[in-house]
């Protein structure tokens, strides 16, 4: 059944492989929300004008806190707020926080005020209120700014406000001095490459004379940094040259932000540099030339590609292998030489390759390559067995269930022995035995009950288990096996409670098996626990199955937030 209007977070899993468990049906789980208790804002209108200032400083940074987490109805604290601000700077603290608070609340008729007392306050006022009056556009700071931008003996923070100010507003006419600023070897590293950055949004083209006198002779890396950002924004042939020049650039920072240019004006010009960026010693820059290759899907660059599913680090690996899965459904040309590039390291020795490779034939489908699949389940990488369990999984052939079942029989004996960490093949027997479901495979049936009961053994297998047993007895079940499962999801012992991981697959196979006696069970828990979460919304499911009625999603009430230093007081 589709979930639709949720905002369910997906379940975490290793290596980035998903759960057949999880999945069928999709059990949510809702973010909780909180909200404020309305009566909090009389409460902190009469602190904020109480004669203490430790007091009065506490509740604006309350009101600061509560106004950048989205609470609503601040606006009325906002006379109380200003008075603070009002006459000379005794407290500076307490100036400090109403300024915030103000500015956090979106008091724009009191810009001018704030502007005034920000100068009197310094930088850490400054700093809270002036991308607040960029995004007012409070034109009045405008020259202030502008002239920052020549003042060399200002601190750093005020002319990086300026320029971060400028760039927000689109004052054009400052482009010239924020050039600059960018260009001058005499300025800081931090302001040069800040400036270059905003000059690229306030000059998108004509700034290639520039960048070409600074390539000059023996340019600095700052030089070169500030170089390959003024370009940003910019295209046009020249444009282009430069940034493949700065490509190949000695310092992968430089690269990183020619690379990514490129993709956007030039992309095919960066295949020419294919060679050096894959040498590339910086991880970031060989991740960046497979990503080059995605829109051109040949059976060259899928040879080129193969290696990298072995690459070192795993963000290259990943993007290798979800270029070529890309590469694979564009032509039956590309099928065949994405399966060789798979199969090349699925029959290799190293298990970064191994595991890409096998998470690869999983996602294309390949079935031929089951039986390597079957090989690697005994591999003694956890990234590896337990990717080539999920293939399995993901291939459903029948050829592989007895040799897979041996070995998830096996290694049971082991960990039920004592002679193996049990954690090293939860997800992987998990994956197993959901193979064994999906396919209905009668002979697991002793095994997998072996896990339904509690402290049986860890909870991803007792988990992908159940969930099993209740597609091989789909639709009819031994009276025993649904009594032990209604165990299961009764199982609320708050001295010791079951998984709700447990008892929400304990749900779904009783619908699954057409449970009649369970019903009880279900609409009590279906009741008590929100569907927003796994065990309510499998009961609700199940009760679907089985009765035929709707589930209907019910959203937990929001928290009250009380976590405050004054707060009202309830009897």
């Amino acid at each position: 059944m589709a979930i639709s209007a949720t905002t369910a977070l997906a379940f975490e899993r290793p290596f980035g492989l998903d759960s057949r468990a999880d999945l069928d049906p999709y059990l949510p789980i809702d973010d909780l929300k909180y909200e404020y208790a309305a009566d909090l804002i009389p409460v902190w209108k009469l602190a904020l004008e109480h004669d203490e200032p430790e007091l009065q400083r506490r509740t604006a940074e309350v009101v600061f806190a509560v106004a950048r987490q989205g609470m609503k109805g601040l606006e009325v604290l906002t006379p109380s707020l200003r008075k603070l601000m009002e006459g000379p700077v005794v407290d500076r603290k307490v100036h400090l926080a109403a300024l915030r608070a103000l500015t956090a609340i979106g008091d724009k008729q009191s810009a001018s005020r704030l502007y005034d007392l920000s100068g009197q306050l310094g930088c850490d006022a400054a700093e809270v209120l002036e991308p607040a009056l960029a995004q007012w556009k409070y034109e009045a700071i405008y020259p202030a700014w502008r002239a920052r931008l020549e003042d060399e003996s200002l601190e750093r923070r005020y002319r990086v406000f300026a320029i971060r100010g400028l760039t927000v507003v689109r004052d054009e006419q400052s482009a010239a001095a924020v050039i600059r600023l960018a260009t001058n070897s005499a300025t800081s590293s931090v302001l040069r490459i800040e400036a270059a950055r905003a000059a690229a949004q306030l000059q998108t083209s004509g700034s290639e004379t520039v960048v070409e006198e600074m390539l000059q002779d023996e340019p600095s890396l700052v030089d070169r940094l500030a170089a390959a950002a003024l370009l940003l924004l910019h295209d046009g042939d020249r444009t282009t040259d430069i940034l493949l020049r700065l490509a190949l650039d000695a310092s992968p920072a430089v690269q990183r932000i020619a690379i990514e240019e490129l993709q956007k004006i030039a992309p095919a010009q960066l295949l020419t540099l294919q060679s050096q960026l894959f040498d590339s010693h910086d991880a970031k820059i060989r991740e960046l030339a497979v990503l080059s290759l995605h829109p051109y899907p040949t059976s060259e660059h899928a040879a080129i590609l193969s290696p990298m599913l072995n690459d070192h680090h795993p963000e290259v690996r990943n993007a290798a292998r979800r270029t070529l899965v890309s590469f694979f459904a564009s032509s039956d040309e590309m099928r065949v030489a994405v399966i060789k590039a798979a199969v090349e390291q699925l029959n290799g020795d190293s298990w970064r390759g191994l595991q890409q490779a096998a998470r690869l034939v999983g996602q294309i489908d390949h079935e031929p390559s089951a039986s390597r699949c079957v090989e690697l389940l005994v591999f003694d990488r956890r990234e590896v067995h337990t990717t080539a369990a999920w293939a399995l999984r993901k291939l459903q052939v029948k050829k592989s269930l007895a040799t897979a079942f041996e070995y998830a029989s096996n290694r049971t004996q082991e960990i039920r022995s004592g002679r193996v960490d049990p954690q090293l093949y939860t997800e992987q027997l998990s994956q197993l035995f959901q193979l064994f479901g999906i396919l209905r495979y009668q002979e697991s049936v002793p095994l997998l009950r072996l896990y339904v009961p509690k402290n049986s053994a860890t909870e991803d297998p007792r988990v992908g288990a159940i969930w099993a047993l209740g597609y091989i007895y789909q639709d009819a079940a031994p009276n025993d096996l649904v009594r032990e499962l209604t165990g299961r999801l009764n199982d609320t012992n708050p001295m010791a409670p079951e998984a709700d991981s447990v008892r929400a697959a304990s749900a779904v196979s009783l619908g699954r098996m057409k449970a009649q006696t369970s019903l009880p069970s279900l609409r009590e828990f279906y009741g008590l626990e929100s569907t927003m979460y796994p065990v309510g919304y499998a009961c609700g499911w199940a009760i679907e199955q089985l009765t035929g009625e709707a589930i209907v999603i019910t959203h937990l009430p929001p928290q009250q937030r009380m976590s405050f230093f004054l707060t009202t007081y309830r009897d």
